[in-house]
């Protein structure tokens, strides 16, 4: 995980123990293997008890990614474009309405690199 507006990550492999008995230490290996680190916007969810659900009124063109959930209840105006695109699945809540001459569409494949 990123820290918001941090300049640096320090990160931390390895195995963690306690120095509270020297004789308890020995040597240990570590193997890693077929793995890499990026840094990612893409919010782990839309959701109420997560990041947050959608809401609110969109009269503007916006893009909505997340590789979990994503849950709205948004009104989209005429004149909006709006695309929702989750790896996992998209809820259309009690509220959610897609006034006329707005486009709206909805993608299940997540965040794209």
């Amino acid at each position: 995980m990123w820290k918001t507006g941090a300049d640096f990550q320090r990160t931390k492999w390895g195995i963690y123990r306690s120095l509270n008995n020297d004789q308890d230490l020995r040597d240990e290996i570590v193997y890693f293997t077929d793995f890499y680190i990026e840094e990612s916007d893409c919010p782990p969810n839309y959701e109420e008890s997560d990041y947050g659900a959608l809401t609110g009124s969109e009269d503007s063109t916006e893009h909505y990614d997340t590789d979990g959930i994503l849950e709205s209840s948004q009104i989209l105006l005429s004149g909006s474009t709006i695309e929702y695109d989750s790896k996992v699945c998209i809820e259309l809540l009690s509220g959610f309405e897609a006034k006329l001459n707005s486009d709206f569409n909805a993608y299940i494949d997540g965040c794209n690199e």
